[in-house]
């Protein structure tokens, strides 16, 4: 089983990176953060654990992660968020896998 990571949500657009838990999407089931080094620590590119886990040599489909409603405040931050093109990098084995 591996863990996903991801960093910190940036955009071109715009120079303020904001933490992956900011969306509050789905309620984290593991607090802490992975290890970082110095250099993540000094840019500000902190690591956040994500709720989504690979299993290898497995079939799996689908599985519903968490069920939310989501209030007018919150549609509006997602959408401030997309206008100004905020993207996060997800990764495997501290390696980059998604975007």
């Amino acid at each position: 089983m591996l863990k996903i990571t991801v960093k910190n949500l940036y955009s071109k657009k715009n120079q303020i990176p904001y933490d992956y838990n900011y969306l509050d999407l789905c309620p984290l089931k593991n607090i802490s953060r992975p290890i970082e080094g110095i250099t993540e620590l000094l840019t500000g590119k902190r690591m956040s654990y994500s709720n989504y886990y690979i299993f290898m040599n497995q079939n799996e489909t689908c599985n519903l992660m968490c069920i939310k409603n989501f209030t007018s405040e919150e549609i509006e931050k997602y959408t401030w968020l997309i206008h100004r093109k905020y993207s996060a990098t997800y990764y495997l084995d501290q390696l980059p896998s998604g975007y």
